[in-house]
């Protein structure tokens, strides 16, 4: 059986409402590595909204404490994170603002192998 290299991009964009705060979750489609990260925060979050990216159980961006931004779409490359296919991947957001709502994306680039047919 040959093994096909693919890469994946997995997006997570969420609206959370004022001083509140969610957890997402979704299926890893592949054996593979996390590569980036992006997220993104519009205009208006003025550093008052808290996110974090993961894998099941560990933490993977940032690295320590959630990041907080206004108009900035950073991308944290060099993150060679091994994942597997059906594990948790999440994203937590939590919104300090009390009064108004965000939307905050997550971009997930990750490459791996799919089982050929």
């Amino acid at each position: 059986m040959e093994e096909k290299t693919a890469t994946r991009q997995i997006n997570f964009r969420e609206t959370v409402q004022p001083l509140t705060g969610i957890e997402v979750d979704k299926v890893c489609p592949l054996d593979g590595k996390i590569k980036s990260v992006t997220m993104g925060f519009p205009p208006g979050c003025n550093n008052l909204v808290d996110v974090a990216f993961g894998h099941s159980g560990q933490k993977v961006c940032p690295s320590t404490e959630d990041i907080a931004l206004d108009s900035a779409n950073p991308t944290f490359t060099g993150i060679d994170e091994p994942v597997k296919r059906d594990e948790r991947l999440w994203v937590e957001i939590l919104n300090g603002d009390d009064t108004y709502p965000h939307t905050i994306s997550v971009l997930i680039i990750i490459t791996g192998k799919f089982g050929g047919i």
